[in-house]
């Protein structure tokens, strides 16, 4: 999926579906020095639906902190 997403520049996989509120509060708790898994544990005792459902995750949090805002 890489190849086509880089010849393409079309996004690949599932679509992006987190509520805007619910990026920003990730990228503020970051932002106050949170780590990741800190972060996932915060969201997930917090009962902040991911996007799909489910707990949060710390690769989650590193994805949605690399992608552009």
């Amino acid at each position: 999926m890489a190849k086509i997403k880089a010849e393409t520049g079309k996004h690949m996989g599932r679509p992006v579906t987190l509520a805007p509120a619910t990026d920003a509060r990730i990228r503020e708790l970051h932002g106050a020095g949170l780590s990741f898994k800190a972060i996932a544990d915060r969201l997930t005792a917090d009962t902040i639906p991911t996007a799909q459902g489910g707990r949060w995750w710390p690769a989650t949090i590193r994805g949605v902190l690399e992608r552009t805002a």
